[in-house]
């Protein structure tokens, strides 16, 4: 707000705040265990379940109701609060964000390391392999140096999206 308006600065606020959602809704599914069917899936990676080992909670916290209700009920204000800031873009604009830099705290223990990113994650899908004159070539799936420039269009598509996973929430909270 010091800033200023600005559109690009509004949305890459607004995408913060949405990922900030999804962060603090699996902080609270690790704190709580649900996270731990992750290195059951591991074990069929082969050498790249390595990456999830940080992802399971040996001792999780008791579970309630109530905490269900809560972690879910945190979710769908915190995308209320996104979509109110991604509402609050109203022109073209570019935002160009470097995926490989996201990262996120999911176990909650204070650090956002390299395997909770969206880096760690990419690494986890098997590589492409190409053929050329007789020889294979292998390189990541999603590129090291993958840049994404974000536009007017990508804060309506993010602003429906909160809808979309609001809708799913207050369904669990009504049920």
């Amino acid at each position: 707000a010091a800033h200023g308006a600005d559109d690009a600065r509004t949305f890459a606020l607004g995408a913060v705040d949405f990922l900030m959602a999804g962060e603090r809704l699996v902080q609270a599914a690790h704190r709580h265990g649900f996270m731990g069917t992750f290195n059951q899936v591991g074990a069929m990676m082969g050498p790249r379940a390595t990456f999830l080992s940080w992802i399971g909670n040996d001792a999780p916290d008791d579970t309630t109701d109530a905490d269900l209700h809560a972690a879910v009920g945190m979710f769908v204000g915190d995308l209320a609060k996104a979509e109110q800031t991604l509402a609050g873009v109203g022109g073209d604009f570019t935002c160009a964000i470097d995926l490989n830099a996201v990262r996120f705290d999911i176990n909650a223990d204070g650090e956002a390391s390299r395997g909770e990113s969206l880096r760690g994650l990419f690494n986890l899908l098997p590589p492409t392999t190409t053929w050329e004159n007789g020889r294979r070539t292998t390189s990541p799936l999603v590129p090291d140096d993958l840049v994404v420039a974000f536009d007017h269009g990508d804060a309506e598509w993010m602003r429906g999206y909160c809808h979309l996973l609001s809708a799913g929430g207050a369904w669990f909270l009504a049920h």
